[in-house]
């Protein structure tokens, strides 16, 4: 007799899980099945007085970044800038497979900064940049790693979400995608920003967290 309508002899047949060799086949496959990725990512070290989180953040982005086909196309820009910029370019735009020998040098660079930079005019400059050049036969993307806090000469907030998603609506979009790092990070503007620009959120507001959060928004490539 059925026990709180559950049968005790079922069920009578199961699917066998496929073998660990098959599993790692078709996640390999994926790589070629997709499209190839140009993405610019945009390390916001503003507000940060750590050395440390920026020693994980380096290792967390090479590990992110393993994910990526040789032929992934990517550029790193970082806050604050130098001088009167808002933003050091780390590296220009290259397939991964060229970039990869000098990227911890160029991530080793990052200067961190206690006082907040302008990550949204950043942010839109960073999306212009990547929409100059972009191609319907690729995934078109930024990706902000920080903590959202503005300086009072950065733009606001409304024009930033106004500009994002007008900008989201173009063929072919760039989307936006944030990862919320640093001490106590703004995820409310965040959030808001990775929603104008069809992208999403992922926390990473403790240094453990970073490498998850970073692999889970490069996952979308």
């Amino acid at each position: 007799m059925p026990a709180k309508g559950v049968l005790p002899d079922q069920p009578s047949a199961y699917l066998q899980p496929p073998p660990a060799r098959v599993i790692s086949q078709v996640q390999s496959s994926w790589r070629g099945l997709r499209k190839s990725a140009r993405f610019l990512l945009v390390v916001d070290a503003s507000g940060w007085s750590s050395s440390a989180d920026l020693g994980q953040l380096q290792h967390s982005i090479e590990a992110g970044l393993e994910q990526l086909n040789a032929t992934d196309s990517v550029g790193i820009w970082s806050l604050p800038g130098d001088a009167d910029q808002d933003h050091r370019v780390l590296t220009q735009f290259a397939e991964l497979q060229v970039v990869r020998s000098g990227l911890s040098q160029a991530l080793g660079t990052i200067q961190s900064s206690t006082q907040p930079g302008v990550p949204l005019r950043s942010t839109m400059a960073a999306v212009a940049t990547v929409a100059a050049g972009a191609d319907a036969s690729h995934i078109n993307a930024v990706v902000l790693v920080g903590g959202g806090h503005s300086a009072h000469a950065d733009v606001a907030l409304d024009k930033a979400l106004s500009d994002l998603s007008a900008q989201s609506n173009h063929t072919p979009a760039v989307a936006l995608f944030t990862v919320a790092y640093g001490s106590h990070p703004d995820l409310t503007t965040l959030g808001l920003l990775a929603m104008a620009g069809r992208g999403g959120i992922y926390d990473a507001s403790t240094p453990s967290s970073i490498g998850r959060a970073l692999a889970a928004a490069i996952s979308n490539f």
